[in-house]
């Protein structure tokens, strides 16, 4: 029960580029209001795995409580060339353009609570009785680079280009809670380069750094290199490597927060977080190697309360994606083996996404049908916590969840450009139990079905 949400969506965009590509522009705004009732998860978990019990029947810890969001986002960019026109019999010599973006958005972020559980929330700050958590936030971005490429042109098919990018921009940030009223200006340089060389071998870096406000020394490096290693006419063979830095600022609510149940302000450290990935590419199949070294690593604690781990943390990671398709058949699956040296950093050591189907063409192809079974399954683990006053997730080591597999039904129907599909969901809700959930003391669902419809009117 309570667990209602009202997700309402809308956007629109338009842009034009003119024939001979000298400028171009395009502008979108979107809006989005989502109301999701916060039950706080049920009573006690074992109360699910009693099958005398109905699931709608089940006591939740919150009776009135729910989390308000409100989101106004407005993006444009446009581009000028300032290349000199090409002159008659003349090879035109391509400088450049010139891009500026400007990326506005606004949140308003309500969490409201008219019974609060004085067992649960660690103070009350303002009123015991009623909790009305109300924050702002806005970020206002301008960027103007210099570009010798347009960032929706598709890679030539050449055997060497050099495509580069540099430019700078400045962010406007505001956070405005209960008490408090925090506003800052960042400047960022930033720089991208792609590189193909022999057809072979392409190469992709980019840096940024901020110089100024909360995010003041912030470093983002990365870089990537694709050597091609297979034949002419054959399925694409490739070698993916790639190494990333980070040095960044915790978010801004580990820094500082005010509300009726929650209050902190502290001075945390830079985290920083090194990545080192390897792939191996086969025309759809990928097997990837990935190490992830986090340093000063913040999290919300057991109490809720950010914490930081004052050491290096390494996580290792091995992952798979097999796509096949034998006459019809189809089996796809994406695997993942991982490990974490921090005890109270949980992963599940195994988690898989498959799908397995079977597809017709019928009435001399006008129709396609395909029908099969979606599967997802991760091992045991102590996953994190959800609070809804925070809408943040919090370590726990009481409860573990997983080592279930949660299976679909699923058939989808195409002629030309209109797609129906339908699905069972969780068909097999209660069969082997109801240890079924997404986090901690929040329950998955049960049976269900869901009904979607895809009809595009131009290619």
């Amino acid at each position: 029960v309570r667990q209602g949400i009202r997700d309402i969506n809308a956007g629109t965009g338009i842009s034009y580029l003119m024939p001979n590509r000298r400028y171009g522009i395009k502008i979108f705004y979107s809006f989005s209001m989502v109301k999701v009732e916060e039950n706080g998860g049920i009573i006690a978990d074992s109360l699910l795995n009693n099958k005398e019990n109905k699931a709608r029947e089940i006591g939740v810890r919150f009776q009135e409580a729910s989390n308000n969001t409100h989101n106004h986002h407005i993006f444009l960019r446009h581009h000028l060339s300032i290349s000199p026109k090409a002159k008659e019999d003349k090879k035109s010599v391509n400088i450049g353009y010139l891009v500026h973006d400007f990326d506005f958005n606004a949140t308003r972020y309500r969490f409201i609570d008219n019974v609060p559980d004085a067992a649960y929330y660690p103070l009350f700050r303002f009123n015991p009785d009623t909790t009305y958590d109300n924050i702002k936030v806005k970020q206002l971005r301008n960027s103007i680079a210099w570009a010798s490429f347009l960032p929706e042109d598709t890679l030539p098919e050449k055997k060497y280009f050099i495509h580069f990018s540099a430019g700078i921009s400045h962010t406007f940030n505001q956070v405005i809670d209960t008490l408090a009223n925090f506003q800052d200006n960042q400047l960022t340089p930033f720089g991208f380069i792609h590189i193909r060389l022999f057809k072979r071998l392409e190469i992709k870096a980019n840096a940024l750094v901020t110089l100024s406000g909360y995010n003041s020394g912030d470093i983002t490096a990365e870089g990537k290199a694709i050597i091609d290693i297979g034949k002419e006419n054959k399925p694409f063979h490739a070698i993916d490597a790639e190494i990333k830095f980070y040095n960044y600022s915790p978010d801004y609510i580990f820094t500082s927060y005010v509300s009726n149940c929650y209050n902190w302000n502290l001075n945390l450290k830079k985290q920083q977080t090194i990545v080192v990935q390897a792939y191996w590419l086969f025309d759809k199949y990928q097997i990837g190697l990935h190490y992830y070294s986090l340093n000063n690593f913040t999290v919300l604690n057991e109490q809720i309360q950010p914490y930081q781990f004052e050491k290096f943390i390494n996580v290792y990671q091995l992952s798979a994606s097999i796509p096949l398709d034998i006459k019809g058949f189809g089996w796809h699956a994406q695997m993942y083996l991982q490990y974490c040296d921090e005890s109270k950093i949980h992963l599940p050591i195994f988690a898989t996404r498959q799908s397995l189907y079977y597809g017709l063409p019928l009435f001399k192809q006008a129709l396609y049908l395909q029908f099969g079974f979606d599967f997802l399954y991760n091992t045991s683990y102590f996953a994190d916590a959800y609070n809804p006053a925070l809408q943040q997730y919090y370590l726990q080591s009481d409860t573990k969840i997983g080592n279930y597999g949660y299976l679909d039904f699923f058939v989808k129907a195409k002629v030309n450009r209109f797609v129906l599909q339908a699905k069972l969901t969780h068909f097999w809700a209660g069969l082997f139990g109801r240890n079924y959930f997404v986090s901690p003391h929040y329950p998955g669902k049960d049976l269900g079905f869901a009904l979607g419809i895809s009809w595009r009117f131009h290619d």
